[in-house]
C-alpha cells in the first residue's frame, strides 16, 4: 500500500522562530513546508508557484482576502 500523500503547507511570518516551531509542528503532524516566506509580498509568487493546500500565515502579515485570491 502506497503512503498517503502529505499535505503541502506555505509558511509567512517573519519572525524566524515562530516559522521554525510551525515547520517542526507541519513536520511532526505528517505535513511537508514547500516553501516560507518573511514578507507577504514574497507569499504571493511562492503559493502561485507551489500550490500549497494549506498557508500559514502570521496576523502581523494577514491582509486583506483580495491579496490572497488567485
Amino acid at each position: 500500500m502506497a503512503p498517503a500523500p502529505k499535505w503541502r503547507v506555505v509558511i509567512v511570518d517573519d519572525h524566524e522562530r515562530s516559522r521554525v516551531v510551525v515547520r517542526a509542528a507541519v513536520g511532526s503532524a505528517g505535513g511537508e513546508v514547500v516553501g516560507e516566506a518573511i514578507r507577504r509580498a514574497d507569499a504571493l509568487p511562492l503559493v502561485s508557484e507551489t500550490r500549497p493546500d494549506v498557508v500559514v500565515c502570521a496576523v502581523e502579515q494577514s491582509a486583506t482576502a483580495s491579496e490572497f485570491t488567485f
